[in-house]
């Protein structure tokens, strides 16, 4: 394993250690920083048409107590999904792609009742798209959720020698900006 997986699969890790802390069955991380930080998967920057996501695409990394699953909807080509995964070994063993002409919602929704999640307490972060908590519930009536800050917050402080010098070096050259 290179350095760069070993990392990212440590968070991984340390994340179900915190799911099976708080009861917490599988966690959906959409495009975000917490994606990012558990996964390693880049966010793409934000642009003017952030949330206007043809349906309910549900782009972004499931990951229960013993899967990771990475999710591509038809429009993950818009967003370049794909080309960031080579850098992400470790969320490739299972892709879920959705081709486009099928119905991207139904698809992807029907992941979750394939994993045994029908009825699992999921959680989501607070900047969830509406409608993801609004298709989940309709699909799996008894599926209950859960916001990911109680346990995210607490993991995203805890930081890595290579993160710690990133930021020194950020600060480095803030510093000298300012001189």
């Amino acid at each position: 394993m290179t350095g760069r997986t070993e990392k990212y699969t440590a968070r991984i890790e340390t994340l179900r250690d915190a799911m099976s802390a708080h009861g917490v069955d599988a966690v959906f991380l959409a495009p975000s920083g917490d994606m990012e930080y558990v996964t390693g998967l880049r966010r793409r920057p934000p642009d003017p048409v952030e949330t206007s996501f043809q349906g309910d695409d549900l782009l972004g990394i499931l990951v229960t107590r013993d899967r990771v699953i990475t999710l591509l909807p038809a429009s993950s080509a818009i967003h370049g999904v794909e080309g960031l995964l080579r850098d992400c070994p470790w969320l490739t063993e299972e892709v879920f792609r959705l081709p486009k002409g099928v119905d991207q919602a139904a698809e992807g929704y029907a992941v979750f009742g394939t994993l045994g999640l029908a009825d699992a307490t999921v959680a989501l972060p607070r900047f969830a798209q509406a409608m993801t908590v609004i298709n989940l519930s309709r699909h799996y009536p008894h599926m209950q959720f859960v916001n990911t800050d109680t346990f995210m917050d607490p993991l995203r402080a805890m930081r890595d020698p290579d993160d710690i010098e990133l930021i020194r070096a950020a600060c480095r050259i803030t510093d000298a900006v300012f001189r």
